[in-house]
């Protein structure tokens, strides 16, 4: 028998996997601000009725359609600034709004759960946890969590994000695909990657059992 690793990359994603997990999903707008603290990692679950995301809505809250990370400012530069809204808080709030904005979903169909996380591990667990549950907003369906920059939003190619869900401001004027392509690609990778697909990995107990 191979002798326990702490730091293989399997023992950790459990650790995330199971950390992630073990915090109970909250409805998106309904977080409570008091209740968010911290930098670390998020998860955002769809519960709705669009018929593409449908395997999804089944899994609800065992299974993301998004992750993300909530890193201090400044952090990427070496200059952390402490205090103020928490960063998690901060992207939760945002992505909020975006789903919100969006003609055809409802903000309250969207749960989350968030782990707050010591700063050095903070990309680890993202990619840990990316790596896990292949998440279609994040590996298939490009530009949910981006930012408005600049006019070119205004004026460029929307994301496949905002061309599939059209609604929120400042995104573009012109698709960036055809539509038709971009729900063959959904299509395609929750063939590949349906909910549950790694469930039989090693580190997935927690996440098979509780979720």
């Amino acid at each position: 028998m191979t002798a326990f690793n702490p730091l293989d990359t399997t023992a950790l994603t459990k650790v995330f996997v199971n950390e992630l997990t073990s915090r109970p999903p909250i409805a998106l707008p309904e977080v409570d601000p008091k209740e968010v603290e911290g930098p670390g990692l998020y998860a955002l679950y769809y519960t709705g009725a669009y018929d593409l995301y449908k395997p999804l809505a089944e899994a609800g809250t065992e299974w993301p359609i998004y992750l993300g990370s909530a890193v201090p400012r400044g952090s990427r530069k070496g200059k952390v600034k402490r205090g103020g809204k928490s960063p998690i808080l901060d992207r939760l709030e945002r992505h909020n709004e975006s789903v919100t904005y969006a003609e055809n979903l409802n903000e309250t169909l969207f749960f989350a759960r968030w782990l707050e996380v010591d700063e050095p591990f903070i990309i680890l667990g993202e990619m840990l946890l990316t790596r896990f549950y292949q998440p279609l907003w994040n590996a298939t369906l490009d530009g949910f969590g981006n930012k408005v920059v600049g006019k070119e939003r205004e004026t460029g190619k929307k994301s496949q994000w905002d061309t599939m869900h059209p609604g929120r401001p400042g995104r573009g004027q012109t698709e960036a695909r055809d539509p038709v392509k971009i729900e063959k690609q959904i299509k395609a990778h929750l063939a590949e990657y349906p909910p549950g697909f790694s469930i039989s990995t090693p580190g997935a107990a927690h996440a098979a059992s509780d979720a």
